[in-house]
């Protein structure tokens, strides 16, 4: 997590947030500036937020809980045991889970992990999560959605999945609400 002035002597703060950004592009950047015009500016990083000088703690407090309630979010994981290996899978690394047969397949970013299960049990577990429900055999994580295209759902890494007829109302309003909720593709 980074504070960072916008006005500092050398380099001003935008362009050593162009630099931090091409080094790490998960870290939290949070602006303090005197200038609220600057503070529009903030998003072109994709900063978090911005803290107008001289501030209260109150506004301090609350948007650093706001930063680590992100990153705590960021890290949530579910444990998979397979065949006597545990496994412990951030949930921002699986793209998709798929059934086949009696078989769960996690699909994340470090290859596909098979393990027994129901998707009905660990749709439970997820809800709330970011995963939905798109069909029979697919859960999706809606942080891997690049858009959704008549029938299907694109992954960004191209992976197409089909919506289910049954399912498609419902993946529809629950992909709304978490869009309107803040939570983007």
């Amino acid at each position: 997590m980074v504070f960072m002035d916008i006005e500092m002597p050398n380099m001003d703060g935008m362009e050593a947030a162009h630099r931090l950004r091409a080094v790490d592009s998960e870290v939290i950047l949070i602006f303090v500036t005197n200038m609220a015009q600057f503070a529009a500016k903030g998003y072109e990083v994709d900063a978090l937020d911005y803290i107008i000088k001289p501030f209260a703690y109150p506004d301090f407090e609350r948007k650093l809980g706001r930063a680590v309630k992100l990153r705590e979010r960021e890290s949530e994981a579910i444990v998979i045991a397979q065949r006597g290996v545990t496994h412990r899978v951030l949930l921002r690394d699986i793209s998709y889970i798929e059934v086949r047969g009696h078989s769960l397949e996690y699909h994340t970013e470090h290859g596909v992990i098979a393990v027994t299960g129901t998707l009905k049990e660990l749709e439970r577990q997820l809800r709330g999560r970011g995963f939905l429900r798109c069909g029979n055999p697919y859960m999706v994580n809606q942080r891997h959605i690049a858009s959704v295209q008549g029938a299907e759902v694109i992954l960004a890494d191209d992976t197409r999945l089909p919506i289910g007829r049954a399912f498609r109302k419902q993946f529809l309003i629950d992909l709304a609400g978490d869009l309107g909720h803040g939570h983007a593709l």
